[in-house]
């Protein structure tokens, strides 16, 4: 490198090989608000951006991206291979159960298959020891999702002067509701 140009110390920090990814003090920094900055952390925070594409996308066109399923399934694999405290063979049982309820609830046209296929992804993450709280967590933000769709086609958008559409395919977005429960699942997982 020519004399006199001033790399802002990002020569230092390629320079030696850190002990751990807090080793410099910008890291430091990050890591002193409360965020460990490790492999794992980022798999949780990518998961979570996946998880708000899905809702986002259910939202604007009841449709969930079949891509975000596959997204979220290879990061869980990433999130295992990292070392996380998972029991693999009990974690792809139980996302088979609720694919299994889920398929019966979508013969029935109760749930729609990207609702099914995003809660059982989403069940291998939560595994034995978080499925309880996490299905608990998305049924109760479904019902208040619920109410809400219900009140604003009632009463919020008539008093806005909006003419609300009956069209039977546009349902409730229960993606939201279960973008609602990973968002509280992967805080567990943060947290160990």
């Amino acid at each position: 490198m020519p004399d006199g140009m001033d790399m802002g110390g990002a020569s230092d920090l390629l320079s030696g090989q850190p002990d751990s990814l807090t080793g410099h003090e910008h890291l430091q920094m990050l890591a002193g608000f409360g965020l460990p900055l490790t492999v794992q952390a980022t798999i949780l925070v990518l998961a979570a951006g996946v998880v708000t594409w899905a809702a986002i996308s259910d939202l604007r066109s009841n449709i969930i991206p079949n891509s975000a399923n596959v997204a979220l399934f290879v990061l869980w694999t990433g999130w295992v291979v990292s070392g996380a405290d998972t029991h693999v063979w009990y974690s792809l049982a139980i996302g088979a159960g609720i694919f299994v309820v889920g398929a019966f609830l979508f013969h029935f046209g109760q749930m729609g298959g990207g609702d099914v296929k995003l809660l059982t992804v989403l069940g291998i993450w939560a595994g034995p020891a978080q499925v309880l709280p996490f299905v608990l967590q998305v049924g109760l933000a479904g019902g208040v999702l619920t109410m809400a769709w219900i009140a604003n086609g009632m009463f919020v958008a008539p008093a806005l002067g909006r003419v609300v559409h009956n069209d039977s395919k546009r349902s409730v977005p229960y993606g939201v509701a279960i973008g609602a429960g990973a968002y509280l699942l992967f805080a567990r997982l943060w947290n160990g």
